[in-house]
């Protein structure tokens, strides 16, 4: 009883979009009246602009291939171990996540994923179909890939994930493509192994990133890009200019290594245990926050923090959605048909 009226409530409060468009639910637990139990069946269902929201469960909703415009969205992850953020302390799972032509405007967030795909198809005879202005946002994942397979990619957003290590996946936030057709991202207040935004040679100009206000471990390859306000925290590792006919612009960032010069305003051989609080007494994610008096405070550009918890969208703990959440709900004995509920409701925008 408690899990259902749970759903209901938590239902009624994501309901915050135009009221031209559906939203359907999608769960698998035993007894829980959905509209979907599996969510390809639900995307399959729905027409462009729909929101699905995905509800909690500890068992995979399976594999999921996107072609529409749709807003998909999860409950969040390692909500066992940032506590009071949902009521419902369990993931929304997927195996894996592909966006095809098709799902330009698309948005996904929110859930505990294998791994996530932005995968443009080519037209007959090379024909150049972009695909363009996905956000992925988030969620946390062994891997985020963007491959242009002879089709541009262009405005991909990638923010606010938790790239973990496991699985088959490389740790690592990936945009590669092929001569003239160009790819173009945000890459922002994520945590990851390795950031990587390859271009072939003889590379339109156009193509570049803004990757700003992540923490990595392993290093950023990328050429053409603005990078600034990142911390790498491996003292092995630094950012790469992959084409030197396509130089980076860099600054303020913070490296564990590094006798620099590589940008305006960046720290070299930072001792990385006086940056972060730590694991000690803290989760998987939280444990990147910045200490008191870590010389990440302010030290980015226009004297924003550096790091993922940092800059104009810092990164929030569990990935929650940016829709209202209920995190605490309790129910007590009654003698009469009124049933007493008392919830607790926060916006985490």
């Amino acid at each position: 009883m408690k899990k259902t009226i749970f759903f209901t409530l938590c239902l009624s409060a994501f309901i915050t979009f135009s009221a031209a468009a559906k939203i359907w639910r999608v769960n698998n637990n035993p007894g829980v009246n959905a509209d979907f139990t599996d969510v390809q069946a639900a995307h399959n269902a729905a027409v462009a602009g729909d929101t699905i929201h995905v509800e909690p469960s500890s068992v995979s909703y399976g594999n999921l291939d996107v072609s529409k415009k749709l807003i998909i969205l999860g409950s969040g992850y390692f909500l066992d171990q940032n506590i009071n953020l949902q009521a419902y302390p369990i993931s929304s799972q997927i195996n894996s996540v592909i966006f095809r032509n098709g799902s330009d405007n698309s948005v996904f967030s929110g859930f505990s994923v294998g791994s996530i795909n932005v995968a443009p198809e080519s037209g007959l005879m090379n024909v150049d179909i972009p695909l363009q202005n996905i956000t992925i946002s988030r969620n946390v994942t062994f891997s985020i890939s963007v491959g242009t397979s002879y089709s541009s990619a262009l405005n991909i957003v990638i923010k606010q994930n938790y790239i973990q290590t496991g699985g088959s996946g490389s740790r690592l936030i990936s945009f590669s493509g092929y001569a003239g057709y160009p790819i173009t991202g945000s890459i922002y207040n994520n945590y990851c192994s390795v950031i990587q935004f390859n271009l072939s040679s003889n590379y339109p100009l156009q193509s570049g990133a803004v990757i700003s206000n992540n923490t990595v471990e392993s290093g950023i390859y990328s050429s053409n890009s603005v990078i600034k306000n990142n911390i790498i925290t491996n003292s092995n590792y630094t950012i790469n200019t992959n084409d030197p006919n396509f130089p980076n612009t860099i600054s303020n960032n913070i490296y564990a290594g590094v006798n620099g010069p590589l940008g305006s305003g960046d720290l070299y051989n930072v001792d990385m245990s006086t940056v972060f609080v730590g694991s000690t007494g803290y989760t998987t994610d939280s444990q990147w926050q910045l200490k008191a008096g870590s010389p990440a405070i302010g030290a980015g550009a226009n004297s924003e923090d550096c790091g993922m918890f940092g800059g104009a969208n810092p990164y929030k703990l569990s990935g929650l959605p940016a829709i209202p959440s209920i995190y605490s709900l309790s129910t007590a004995a009654s003698n009469t048909t009124t049933l007493p509920v008392t919830i607790s409701v926060k916006s985490n925008n």
